[in-house]
């Protein structure tokens, strides 16, 4: 099915012998707003709105999700950043019911796909789908054999 979230995610990688952890902070936001997000125009204030008015988060983590899409909003304006490759697939993971310290990730049906020299922002049609201009490559099995 077409996907309903889209993980705006931030890794941020430590060494090990500086005794910091790596970090990985995401939030989730509609296909849609893909491109409000790219181009600068995405409402971090409606968005705080939003997550408030769901109920299911403490105040404490809408501020942290709220300043983190700031942060990134602020970093794609003034790095210019735009997208050069984009991953698809489907995943499925399997922990126990009690604890996440243990989770595997199985992920099928890899594509990735370049976004180089295509409208930035994509158009949302482009996100949710592969369009026939776009290079697209899959993986499988036999991709993966040495």
């Amino acid at each position: 099915g077409e996907p309903t979230l889209v993980f705006v995610e931030r890794k941020t990688h430590r060494d090990s012998w500086t005794g910091d952890e790596s970090v990985k902070e995401r939030f989730a936001i509609a296909p849609e707003q893909v491109p409000l997000l790219l181009r600068g125009d995405f409402d971090a204030h409606a968005h705080e709105n939003k997550l408030r008015s769901h109920g299911t988060k403490s105040e404490a983590a809408i501020k942290y999700e709220t300043k983190l899409v700031d942060e990134i909003a602020q970093l794609i304006r003034t790095k210019r950043l735009v997208p050069t490759v984009r991953s698809q697939c489907s995943r499925c993971a399997f922990q126990l019911p009690h604890t996440n310290a243990v989770r595997a990730s199985v992920d099928t049906n890899l594509c990735l796909i370049n976004e180089v020299g295509h409208a930035i922002p994509p158009q949302p049609e482009s996100l949710l789908g592969i369009n026939n201009d776009q290079t697209k490559v899959a993986f499988d099995e036999k991709s993966m054999e040495g």
